[in-house]
């Protein structure tokens, strides 16, 4: 909650700094969307921005890399729980618990599906957003842009985002048949 205060004070600042607006930033589930472009942001702050959203995906605890060049993201999870505590050692979090996450309701699928899109949603500056995911012995990813998105959902993203419940969430990551149409037009499983 901390660390999303910030985000948004951040975001409102960079707002004023490039021109203040009246209209307060679009929310939905007191989640705060990034609506204007902030000019000006550096490749090393929207990576920064890149990488406080992501602790906000499903399963974050277990992402190892967030990458971002030129409009275009990249999410990774671990492979395994051997590979997350070499990269937190001191995390108390159990072999149990990190494998047992993506078990229940599709998770893994839920993540690949939401993830890229609320990120291109929340995060003004992205194009295109790739994720990769491990799990039970296979590597599932998705690389979506808005344009494919747009010609996909037949929607504007601009429309999306106005009722995200309705426009994306609904239709694609809670629903179980639209989670797998979108996942096999944009996902991959090696």
């Amino acid at each position: 909650m901390k660390k999303l205060l910030v985000l948004s004070l951040f975001y409102i600042a960079m707002g004023c700094l490039t021109g203040c607006s009246n209209n307060p930033p679009e929310t939905q589930a007191n989640e705060q969307v990034s609506t204007t472009p902030e000019k000006g942001l550096t490749e090393a702050e929207k990576l920064k921005a890149l990488k406080e959203e992501a602790l906000l995906l499903r399963g974050a605890n277990s992402i190892k890399e967030v990458a971002h060049y030129n409009g275009i993201a990249t999410i990774a999870y671990v492979k395994d729980f051997a590979e997350y505590k070499r990269l937190n050692p001191e995390s108390t979090l159990t072999k149990e618990y990190l494998e047992g996450f993506w078990e229940g309701g599709d998770e893994y699928k839920k993540a690949l599906v939401d993830g890229p899109v609320r990120l291109m949603r929340k995060l003004y500056f992205l194009e295109e957003v790739a994720m990769q995911l491990p799990y039970n012995g296979k590597t599932y990813s998705v690389k979506v842009n808005k344009p494919q998105l747009e010609a996909f959902t037949n929607i504007s993203f601009a429309e999306m985002k106005k009722d995200w419940d309705v426009n994306f969430l609904d239709k694609y990551v809670n629903s179980e048949a639209g989670r797998e149409k979108f996942f096999q037009h944009f996902g991959k499983v090696e």
